[in-house]
């Protein structure tokens, strides 16, 4: 039997909202002793995620002890629609068992255990191989408040359906050039408002992404509302977004459009 518990039903049910978000049609958790992970390219390959739930955070973890891997894959749709039955605040538990290996359980029971809800959920395979993001050395990395970064990317959405980014040591930029005007944001490395810059190169580039993709990238904030997220730019290299939650990890790595020209945005970037 693998079986484990997290304190509430949110943690689970967020880190499954995004992958709707970003049309995950299915996920497969891996589970080892050490941790439970969910890899995954999306369809049009360009963007990838990883997600991390935190065995120490575990309210109780089981593990097989006959075996060294166990992964389930689920449909995202079915999964997220049955999860809503759940309360957020519910203890939220998830089970599979060899005497019935075709479907998981999934319950939530509030804390004086005078409600309690369980949900089927059937398999959609039980094994698949599992898909490896190859680990990326950026040319830098900013951190700040997952929250705050959602807000400004979704403030800057409707200006345009492109967006660039960039980084100069000093702060990262994000300029959108749209029908009705441009917008040109900057956040500092200031203590003050989390936002932390660490500069590995001179040559940063400023890389162009579709608005979209990043305003659904952003409700990765959702399994880390108090947490921080960390990106990663670089050259040739594809954006990562790190939002590191109390419970749940989720890190994305999305392909830039293009690059964008240093010269035709030097006065913005370099303003």
């Amino acid at each position: 039997m693998l079986r484990f518990t997290l304190e509430e039903t949110k943690h689970f049910r967020n880190m499954v909202s995004v992958l709707d978000i970003m049309g995950f049609p299915d996920m497969t958790l891996i589970c080892t002793r050490e941790k439970i992970e969910y890899a995954q390219m999306e369809q049009t390959h360009s963007c990838a995620c990883v997600s991390v739930i935190r065995v120490d955070q575990c309210e109780s973890y089981v593990f097989p002890h006959d075996k060294k891997v166990v992964q389930f894959t689920l449909h995202i749709e079915s999964l997220l629609t049955l999860i809503r039955t759940l309360d957020d605040s519910d203890h939220f538990t998830f089970q599979w068992n060899e005497t019935n290996p075709d479907v998981v359980v999934i319950s939530g029971r509030n804390d004086d255990d005078t409600r309690r809800s369980d949900v089927t959920v059937k398999l959609v395979l039980m094994e698949t191989e599992a898909q490896e993001v190859p680990e990326v050395v950026f040319d830098a990395t900013i951190r700040m408040k997952a929250e705050r970064f959602r807000k400004e990317i979704t403030n800057i959405a409707e200006l345009g359906e492109e967006c660039s980014m960039g980084c100069d040591g000093k702060c990262i930029i994000l300029l959108v050039n749209g029908e009705i005007g441009s917008s040109a944001f900057r956040i500092a490395d200031n203590p003050q408002f989390d936002v932390k810059i660490k500069k590995r190169s001179d040559d940063l580039c400023r890389l162009t992404f579709i608005t979209k993709s990043l305003v659904n990238l952003s409700k990765g904030s959702l399994v880390a509302p108090k947490g921080y997220v960390t990106i990663g730019l670089g050259r040739d290299k594809p954006l990562m977004l790190d939002f590191e939650g109390e419970v749940v990890r989720m890190t994305f790595y999305l392909a830039a459009k293009t690059i964008v020209d240093e010269k035709t945005e030097k006065d913005v970037f370099n303003d």
